[in-house]
């Protein structure tokens, strides 16, 4: 990548910045996903029915919050899908980062299975950091696969096979992680083509949702807003602290699920 900070000095999203506010919108959204909609209001979807019967019954309040936490949600996503593919540039070890993201990846689906739906096991949905390791491994294998062909079908083959896994093992945000990674790494030099398509993944959830898909729309383009102001100076919290937030406040989620 080029130097951002050099370039532009005003730029002041650091990669601590940038995980601070993606991290703050993760806790909130799981909140709102597990405390909320699982454990108060007994919801595994907020559907148009259900919605109507809460607000009925007092429950508009509740319903409120969650939605606009998963609206909120929304923007946490593309700041993960650019950070996992900053990791994936600037690592001494691609093996290494993988293996990491794998580790905890296993690690947090437990807790995430507990914090979303109160069970040990799950299989309707997986964790995000899943979704992360399918982009990862899906660029791997893309530069691996390129460096032997001049064509682009091998990053097409695995823009869609990554996407495609992600949908179908329903891994958290996975159907626009995924593509959003690919269009952060081969359009890093491209800002306001990158930006335009990760925005416009929104437009994946009109053939189900309508206009729901401006709850996607909007906070995407409100996330790459603030990545175009990002400047890459070291990281000055340990990586640590960023990996081990995941699975933690999910399995604090998921006791007081266990608990309720």
């Amino acid at each position: 990548m080029a130097n951002n900070s050099l370039k532009a000095p005003r730029r002041f999203a650091t990669g601590d910045l940038l995980k601070v506010v993606a991290a703050m919108l993760m806790v909130q959204a799981s909140v709102g996903a597990s405390l909320i909609e699982h454990t108060m209001l007994s919801l595994d979807t907020i559907d148009s029915s259900r919605a109507e019967a809460l607000l009925d019954s007092g429950g508009g309040l509740a319903v409120g919050l969650a939605f606009l936490f998963r609206i909120w949600a929304n923007v946490a996503w593309p700041i993960y899908a650019f950070l996992g593919v900053q990791g994936f540039l600037y690592t001494s070890s691609t093996k290494g980062y993988l293996i990491r993201v794998a580790i905890f990846a296993l690690v947090s689906e437990i807790p995430y299975d507990l914090a979303m739906s109160g069970q040990w096991f799950n299989w309707a949905d997986q964790n995000g950091m899943l979704s992360l390791l399918i982009g990862l491994v899906g660029l791997t294998l893309s530069e691996e696969l390129s460096r032997r062909s001049k064509s682009y079908m091998p990053r097409v083959a695995m823009l869609v096979g990554c996407t495609l896994w992600a949908w179908l093992l329903r891994t958290q945000f996975g159907h626009f992680v995924v593509p959003a990674m690919f269009a952060f790494f081969y359009l890093e030099e491209r800002e306001m083509l990158r930006s335009l398509v990760v925005v416009a993944l929104g437009l994946l959830v009109v053939p189900s949702s309508g206009l729901m898909a401006l709850t996607v729309i909007i906070p995407a383009a409100l996330a790459c807003l603030l990545l175009h102001w990002y400047n890459d100076r070291p990281p000055i919290i340990n990586k640590w602290v960023w990996y081990g937030l995941y699975p933690l406040h999910l399995l604090i989620l998921g006791i007081v699920a266990l608990v309720k």
